[in-house]
């Protein structure tokens, strides 16, 4: 049986967020995770994102980051926290593509 590829279109800003050092209070980045997100391809078109391409489980790794960090950002108020949420969104639609 073939696993589910999820592809999920992720805004370049927030790619470099998951990236970084794991931050006080946030979900870190699983490493399997990290290791889809390091190998994402440039998308083709009109605006700076990345595309990943992951099993369900590294998907869902990657969701449980970006809500995580959202949460964190919007506490603080931080300016990227909209960035995190769009990434989170994201996230869960291509999950949820995957899955029909």
């Amino acid at each position: 049986m073939q696993r589910a590829t999820v592809r999920i279109e992720l805004d370049d800003r927030a790619y470099e967020l998951a990236l970084q050092p794991a931050r006080p209070g946030v979900v870190p980045l699983h490493p399997a995770a990290r290791a889809v997100l390091e190998h994402a391809q440039p998308a083709v078109g009109r605006r700076a994102a990345r595309i990943v391409r992951c099993t369900v489980p590294e998907a869902r790794a990657l969701l449980d980051h970006f809500d995580s960090l959202c949460d964190r950002l919007t506490a603080l108020d931080h300016a990227d926290a909209t960035v995190c949420a769009g990434a989170r969104d994201a996230v869960r639609r291509a999950l949820v593509a995957a899955s029909a």
